[in-house]
């Protein structure tokens, strides 16, 4: 199961860093 716990690590990880993107993304456009 080590595997498996691992492999939603990396994807809620990846959640979050595309939240984060986001987040930055959608801040500059409100600067414009």
């Amino acid at each position: 199961w080590h595997v498996l716990y691992t492999k939603q690590k990396s994807q809620k990880a990846k959640k979050f860093h595309d939240g984060i993107l986001r987040l930055i993304t959608s801040g500059h456009q409100r600067r414009k």
